[in-house]
């Protein structure tokens, strides 16, 4: 990062948000137009076969347990109260 000085300030100052940006969009815009792009999807080799396999499993469990959590709360939120309840007396 290159630091410009300005003399009126007396300080430095830091590239502007806008160009930070326009670096970063170009980034990205060039990684695309490699000839062998990288796939999450699509492995080649047996290691990442392997790690392709971990991580559907992984993702399973975790949309399993977020999809638990999801019913047990909406259950919770919609759970009717038993006739003759009242909140006052504790």
């Amino acid at each position: 990062m290159v630091l410009d000085r300005d003399p009126r300030r007396g300080r430095t100052e830091r590239p502007s948000r806008a160009r930070a940006v326009v670096a970063l969009l170009s980034i990205l815009l060039l990684a695309g137009c490699a000839e062998s792009s990288a796939s999450l999807l699509d492995a080649r080799g047996p290691a990442a076969a392997r790690i392709n396999t971990l991580w559907w499993i992984m993702f399973g469990v975790g949309a399993a347990v977020y999809l638990a959590v999801m019913g047990y709360l909406l259950a919770a939120l919609f759970q009717r109260r038993p006739a003759g309840f009242d909140e006052t007396e504790q």
